[in-house]
């Protein structure tokens, strides 16, 4: 059996398609030991494999135990491994959309920045965009530092003549 070397928490189509090349899409399950996510015991589990419609074709994929759904990845998270769906996982913008610090303070375009800079080849188009959102990052971080500065300025004033 081959091994690779796989995010933690996660198994992966595109992993298994590492170990186990054009021999996987004649294979109707697999056995895989995932680490879990927060770092608990590894889960060890008999994945089926199923097809994803993609296009006009279909693709491998790996098949959710819970809800029985192809899928290109599962979660190893709380002992279980399945889909994000059951396990209802949210994104970080998911999360974070209704929040001041996404929606005012800069989160949304941090976000940006590190899913562009998470991958490990670098488009050379990538880094222009990339340097412009830090740029505007740190402007609006200025910015705001300069208000803050104003009021805490204006507040020493007041609190000095309201004696």
């Amino acid at each position: 059996m081959a091994e690779a070397m796989p995010r933690r928490g996660e198994l992966s189509i595109r992993d298994l398609k590492e170990v186990y090349g054009s021999t996987l899409a004649s294979m109707s399950d697999v056995d895989v030991l995932v680490l879990d996510e927060s770092g608990g015991m590894p889960i060890a589990s008999r994945v089926e494999l199923g097809w994803r419609p993609w296009r006009c074709r279909a693709r491998p994929a790996v098949v959710c135990p819970t809800c029985f759904e192809a899928r290109d990845r599962l979660i190893a998270r709380a002992g279980k491994l399945q889909c994000i769906r059951c396990h209802g996982y949210l994104t970080r913008h998911q999360q974070e959309k209704h929040r001041a610090a996404w929606v005012r303070r800069g989160a949304r375009e941090e976000d940006q920045l590190l899913r562009l800079l998470r991958h490990e080849a670098l488009a050379p188009a990538t880094l222009p965009s990339a340097q412009s959102i830090a740029a505007g990052i740190l402007s609006a971080d200025v910015a705001r530092l300069d208000e803050l500065r104003q009021w805490v300025g204006d507040l020493t004033v007041y609190m000095s003549t309201a004696r």
